[in-house]
């Protein structure tokens, strides 16, 4: 196996080798440009559709009104640990930004947050722009990201 597809089925609840991963895409994305986000020293990994599926089953269930609740369910789990859903925050944000619903996320992330994995001219790594989050956006982001990855992180190894 590769290590694209290594990366890219990563479902395990994320850690520090997800924030490294992460950040060492900011930095490819901004290259020479990048400077570290002082509120960064003490970087957080936040879920963009939360680990707690309470709230996010009914908002999915509007979005897939032809899949039930149990394939809801299944997708969510396939989806939450990817590195496409995630974001790396400051610390401190964290426990606001917990189990919000995916536009009070971005209400409070826009004007805050100044980071390439938010705002991208890339359109499936920019989570800014998008009015909703979906199950095929993390998939979609998932791959941008593992191909950045693969791409300009682990170019050697290919």
């Amino acid at each position: 196996m590769d290590i694209f597809h290594i990366i890219s089925n990563i479902t395990k609840k994320p850690g520090w080798e997800y924030i490294a991963i992460l950040r060492m895409c900011s930095w490819e994305l901004l290259g020479d440009n990048y400077e570290l986000d002082p509120g960064m020293v003490n970087p957080s990994y936040e879920h963009i559709m939360p680990q707690n599926n309470s709230k996010w089953i009914n908002h999915f269930k509007n979005i897939y009104p032809d899949k039930n609740e149990e394939e809801i369910k299944e997708l969510y789990e396939t989806c939450v640990h990817k590195l496409g859903n995630g974001l790396i925050i400051p610390g401190n944000w964290n426990s606001k930004l917990k189990n919000l619903s995916f536009n009070d996320k971005k209400a409070f992330l826009n004007g805050r947050l100044n980071s390439p994995l938010y705002t991208n001219d890339n359109s499936a790594i920019d989570i800014k722009s998008k009015a909703d989050w979906t199950f095929e956006d993390i998939e979609k982001r998932n791959v941008a990201i593992c191909k950045l990855i693969v791409e300009k992180v682990f170019k050697d190894l290919k």
